[in-house]
């Protein structure tokens, strides 16, 4: 008998209606919230550039901005919740990286990413995008469903 990780007990519980349905609201006020910030920063930065930035400043700000947008807008729609939470996750955590070795200024940030890593962390288990979301139907419509169309839409 196949004896189930963590993990997959995890996956197993958040993969269903129940856990889509409960998330809902917090999942589009998080996305909502996740692209006004994306949309009160400006234009993209590489649109309108500032010279007092350096390249590297430039392109971190500019990617800031499009994943915040992308994952606002997937949360909100319910389209990719599962691969744009982990690009976040990444995103999050290499900025706390930041934080600690001194390049970002505000180490008070840190205690903000901590619940929205958790969350972003249940998002990226499954099931988040199928209520009141277009992962669900979207993964219900292919013809032929295989690994990597799961963890698209899964």
């Amino acid at each position: 008998m196949r004896v189930q990780t963590s993990f997959e007990k995890i996956a197993a519980a958040t993969n269903g209606q129940l856990f889509g349905w409960s998330f809902i609201g917090l999942r589009i006020y998080l996305g909502v919230v996740s692209a006004f910030i994306a949309l009160r920063s400006g234009a993209i930065t590489w649109w309108n550039p500032d010279f007092s930035l350096s390249a590297a400043e430039l392109a971190w700000s500019s990617m800031t901005q499009i994943i915040l947008l992308g994952l606002g807008l997937s949360l909100i729609t319910g389209l990719l919740v599962r691969p744009l939470s982990g690009a976040m996750s990444v995103y999050l955590l290499a900025s706390a990286f930041m934080v600690i070795n001194g390049v970002s200024q505000n180490p008070g940030i840190l205690y903000m990413y901590i619940p929205i890593l958790f969350l972003l962390g249940m998002y990226m288990s499954g099931g988040a995008g199928h209520a009141f979301g277009l992962d669900g139907v979207v993964l219900r419509n292919l013809r032929r469903q295989n690994s990597f169309t799961k963890f698209l839409f899964g």
